[in-house]
């Protein structure tokens, strides 16, 4: 999150578009990703302990509660003139971001290392 965050920050700089609300985002973005993340543990360690069927009905219900969280956010953060919606997007997204990029560092490492060992 805080690289993320740092690019944010530089983007805005260049941008020259560093106010209050720029901050504001980035700090609702990541305290929510740090919630989201910590219910999800929750959650599924609850899951663990039930009968298969349950725990997937206790899964989808808890997802789709979850994803209700998301939207109430992200439209808080959008109607809101004091935080900055995008930071507050991309702050929430940064597990995902994160791992889309490892992976495709690591594709491109082995295909890269493919080609080198033939």
């Amino acid at each position: 999150m805080l690289i993320l965050d740092i690019l944010i920050l530089f983007t805005a700089i260049f941008a020259e578009a560093v106010d209050l609300s720029l901050f504001l985002g980035i700090l609702l973005g990541n305290v929510y990703c740090i919630l989201n993340f910590a219910l999800l543990g929750t959650v599924v360690e609850n899951a663990v302990e039930r009968s298969p069927i349950s725990a997937k009905h206790y899964l989808r219900r808890h997802y789709i509660l979850r994803f209700i969280l998301m939207g109430a956010v992200f439209a808080v953060s959008f109607l809101s003139p004091l935080i900055n919606g995008w930071c507050v997007v991309v702050s929430a997204f940064a597990p995902k971001i994160t791992y889309t990029c490892i992976g495709f560092y690591q594709m491109l490492i082995h295909k890269r290392g493919d080609k080198l060992g033939r």
